[in-house]
Parts: structure tokens; C-alpha cells; sequence
């Protein structure tokens, strides 16, 4: 493989401590993007692992600039090499790089008969590796690559083994190539691609169309009681959200004032006061007869135990307290589940 791979944007160069001005530059270039990118890691620690001569790079020139690239160390006894840093710079994020990257290095190891890649990743790049191949399954046996690899805490050791029967290069070709056969196999069976005039009815000025005399509509398989079952599908998993959140409302350190019905004698006049109670328990109870169709309707008897509490209790009570901290919870957990 050649050390320069030219593509329309940029180029992938091949990069290590020989000696040579030009790869030096590279890897210095590297160096100041890994430090912008992992402002914790100590600069000396990247400056001697990037020049070290038992490591390779694989840097993104973009306009004469090193944008990103991937630090490696092969060990070609074992057949591994191990990823130690990848970084792009930040204003090059999101556009490709990284997989494009990673295609160019898996290539280039095939030349250094490699077979698998072992990584240390964090928690925010995991789901990069995921995505580029790694598992957190390991084929290779540990005695191959215990004691070469440093350990790492708070990381996860992931692998991915090298194909020698796919071009990583012509993956993004071979995708192209397989959705259009996905689309042009789809449009034999389905009628999803046709376009259909717009509905007389509406150009008449009628606001209600059933379904059904939409054109289109029947041949893609639709039927009244086909809506219902997803209706049905729909609530089925809103109730199973919802449980999900009252699950944790319950557990959280806060509910303990609102678990139950209050009682008469826990809160004497409580109910000459608040006409129009509520719990979890019973909000439970609710979701369990079906009584949530919409996630608004969860968060009004929410809502109707926190104004509950400020009512009948002061300001500076506990159990007001708890109340705003179980309001800002409910809505934060609403938000990110649903």
C-alpha cells in the first residue's frame, strides 16, 4: 500500500518517526490535534508515544493542515496492533473522517500482516468503535496480547479482527451499490416510489378523507383494523415508557412523602383542604387499568401531587422539597424517554 492515499477532500498519509522533515511535520501536527482533543493527557506522555519509533500514525492532511489521524503500535510476532490515539480536530467532527480513517488503517496493516486491532476505549467512544467493526468480544487468545498492552481503568478493551477478503476502501462504493439494489428490488413489490395526483376533496374544500379513498392507500396494505393494532402497538409501548419512569420516580430518594394515599390521621384536615388527591401508588394503579393514553395526561396527576404538597405544606418544609425534586425529575426523565 502506498504511505500517500489522495481523495477528493484530503489525503491519508502514512506517518512515522524516520527521520524524514515531512513525516515529522505530520507527526507533530498529530500531536497538537490529540492535545486539543484530550486536554487531560499529559503532552509530554503523547509526545513519546506519537514519536516513538515502534508506532505508526495515519494522518488527515486537509489543505496542508493535519486534521486527525490514528496512532498504532503493531506487534507483528503476536499479529495485533493496538489503537492508542484517535483524535480529529474538532471543527472536522461529524463528516466522515473518522470512519474514512479507520477504512485507510485497517488497509494499511494488511501490508504489516496484521490481523486484529485491540483498543482501550472510553464511555464517548465506544459507539464510534462499535460502528467501525470493534466488539467487546475477543476472538484472539488473551495469552496473544496479555502483557504487550497497557491497562487502562475506566476504559473498555474492544477487538476487531482485520478481513483480508474486503477492500475497506470500496465499502462505501459496495453500500452505495447495495441500497440502490434494495431500492430497485422494492420498487417491483411495492408501489412506495409512485407519486399521486393531489385529492380532489381537498381542492373541493373538504377537510375529512377517509382513509380508504385515498389513492394509494389500500394497495400499500392498509385497513381499518390494521390502524387499530398499531394504535394498540402504540399505547402498548407508551404504558411501557411510562411504567419505566414511574419506576424510577418511585426508587428515586425523593418519593418517599408521595408512595401512598395519605392518611387521616398522618395529616390531620388533609382532605377539608385537598379535594382532588393523588400518589404514586395509585398512579400506578392508573397505568395499569390503561387510564395514561398520552404523556400528557401522566404528567397532570404528576403535577397534581406536587401542587398537592405545596397546598397543604409550608414553603420551607421537607416535604416541599422533595415535591420540586420529584416535579424537576419527572420532567427530565419525560424528556429523555419520551
Amino acid at each position: 500500500m502506498s504511505s500517500v492515499k489522495q481523495e477528493d477532500d484530503c489525503l491519508f498519509q502514512v506517518a512515522f518517526n524516520d527521520g524524514r522533515e515531512h513525516n515529522m511535520r505530520c507527526l507533530v501536527g498529530f500531536k497538537i490535534v490529540i492535545s486539543q482533543q484530550l486536554p487531560n493527557m499529559p503532552k509530554e506522555y503523547i509526545v513519546r508515544i506519537v514519536l516513538d519509533r515502534s508506532h505508526r500514525s495515519i494522518v488527515i492532511v486537509k489543505h496542508g493542515q493535519v486534521i486527525g489521524g490514528i496512532c498504532f503500535r503493531p506487534f507483528h510476532v503476536q499479529g495485533f496492533a493496538e489503537i492508542v490515539f484517535l483524535a480529529i480536530k474538532e471543527t472536522e467532527k461529524h463528516q466522515g473522517y473518522g470512519s474514512r480513517l479507520m477504512n485507510h488503517v485497517k488497509e494499511h496493516v494488511k501490508t504489516e500482516e496484521i490481523k486484529f486491532f485491540l483498543t482501550y476505549a472510553d464511555n464517548t467512544a465506544i459507539g464510534y468503535f462499535i460502528k467501525q467493526g470493534f466488539t467487546k468480544k475477543k476472538l484472539m487468545p488473551k495469552s496473544r496480547w496479555e502483557g504487550y498492552i497497557k491497562d487502562y481503568v475506566r476504559s473498555t478493551l474492544m477487538e476487531c479482527k482485520i478481513m483480508y477478503n474486503i477492500n475497506y476502501l470500496e465499502i462505501p462504493t459496495i453500500l452505495k451499490q447495495q441500497k440502490e439494489a434494495v431500492l430497485a428490488k422494492s420498487k417491483t413489490i411495492s408501489n412506495a416510489h409512485v407519486v399521486q395526483d393531489p385529492l380532489p376533496a381537498f381542492i373541493k374544500g373538504l377537510s375529512r378523507v377517509d382513509p380508504e379513498d385515498i389513492p394509494g392507500v389500500m394497495a400499500a396494505g392498509w385497513s381499518p383494523s390494521r390502524k387499530r393494532h398499531e394504535n394498540s402497538a402504540v399505547l402498548y409501548g407508551l404504558k411501557a415508557q411510562l411504567g419505566a419512569v414511574l419506576n424510577m420516580l418511585s426508587k428515586s430518594k425523593e418519593a418517599w412523602p408521595f408512595q401512598k394515599p395519605v392518611q387521616v390521621w398522618e395529616a390531620p384536615g388533609y382532605f377539608d383542604i385537598i379535594k382532588d388527591p393523588m400518589d404514586l401508588q395509585t398512579m400506578e394503579t392508573n397505568l395499569d387499568k390503561g387510564l395514561y393514553t398520552t404523556k400528557e395526561r401522566f404528567m397532570e396527576d404528576v403535577e397534581k401531587i406536587i401542587t398537592n404538597c405545596k397546598v397543604y405544606n409550608e414553603p420551607e418544609t421537607i416535604y416541599v422539597r422533595c415535591a420540586n425534586a420529584l416535579q424537576k425529575r419527572a420532567r427530565k426523565l419525560i424528556k429523555k424517554i419520551l
